[in-house]
């Protein structure tokens, strides 16, 4: 009797970690139709993964580039934005890329450069970053956003990361993870980061610290530390 239960607890102990590979090697993860075959475009990251200064410090700094993501896709990644200050505030660049993208397909771009104003945004493109896997249900999609404004006084240029999470084929929500900030309006400029780290299991911990210059002089600054959860329902912010 005892040498049948041990066999029968070894097949199951057997069972339970093949099973385990499998999901592990070959994760069943549903993603949006429009998504599917652009997954090779999200390289799948090592977790936990880190948004640090480095990863700014090894952009080229002030490079728009041309973009490789599409305005359906990232209408499709953007939707629904995240409900904190930070994530809304994406939608105004989100806005404006839009706008430009059709204008660039429309074969209008030089038109609209043309017609901009001190404080708008000139240019904005978005690129894949990767992606992490939760077990065999859920995924969360980092992609990017660059933008700049006109070229005179006061001026900005921003690199912001946002992060998607898909949940059995539908994006439930999409946040600010974090970003590289900055702006002119002489004597005065700014610049702000936010940096991220993302575990295995869906946590996320953000730092911020932002900085106000007037000439050589710093005039203001400021840090905060945030702690976020993903969730069935989107991002949870962690009190």
């Amino acid at each position: 009797m005892i040498y049948v239960v041990g066999m029968l607890l070894l097949i199951t102990a057997c069972v339970g970690k093949e099973v385990k590979s499998n999901l592990k090697n070959k994760p069943n993860i549903e993603y949006p139709a429009a998504l599917v075959h652009q997954l090779d475009k999200f390289p799948l990251l090592q977790v936990p993964y880190s948004i640090d200064s480095v990863f700014f410090d090894a952009d080229s700094a002030l490079q728009i580039g041309t973009g490789t993501l599409y305005a359906p896709t990232v209408k499709l990644l953007s939707t629904p934005m995240a409900s904190d200050e930070v994530s809304r505030r994406e939608q105004y660049y989100l806005n404006d890329y839009f706008k430009i993208a059709k204008a660039k397909k429309d074969g209008k771009y030089a038109a609209l450069k043309a017609n901009l104003d001190i404080g708008m945004t000139e240019n904005a493109v978005c690129n894949p970053i990767g992606r992490i896997e939760f077990g065999d249900t859920a995924a969360l999609l980092i992609w990017e956003i660059k933008y700049e404004s006109f070229p005179a006084c006061p001026s900005y240029f921003g690199h912001d990361l946002l992060g998607s999470y898909i949940q059995y084929g539908k994006v439930i929500s999409c946040m600010h993870l974090a970003s590289r900030e900055s702006g002119a309006d002489a004597p005065m400029f700014y610049e702000t980061f936010q940096l991220a780290k993302i575990d295995q299991q869906g946590r996320i911990n953000i730092k911020t610290s932002s900085k106000t210059q007037e000439d050589s002089t710093v005039v203001e600054q400021s840090k905060s530390h945030f702690h976020y959860q993903i969730t069935t329902r989107g991002f949870k912010l962690l009190k």
